[in-house]
């Protein structure tokens, strides 16, 4: 199964907090997630690797995922 990576830079911890709940979703069809600390100006990236077939929105409607 081939995974595709997604990354999106995030100042909303209204999205983290999503993304955090959302976790054992996304390794349950085979994915990944991966939440950096925040920078000093409090962005924070995140990664996702999903399997073909799925995209961000599907999970994450809303949140700006861009391919990597």
């Amino acid at each position: 199964m081939r995974l595709i990576l997604y990354q999106a830079l995030l100042g909303s911890q209204q999205n983290v907090a999503t993304i955090q709940s959302r976790i054992r979703e996304v390794e349950r069809i085979g994915g990944r997630v991966e939440i950096a600390p925040p920078t000093k100006v409090g962005m924070i990236l995140v990664i996702l690797e999903l399997p073909e077939g799925y995209t961000p929105s599907q999970l994450f409607p809303g949140i700006p995922f861009y391919p990597m």
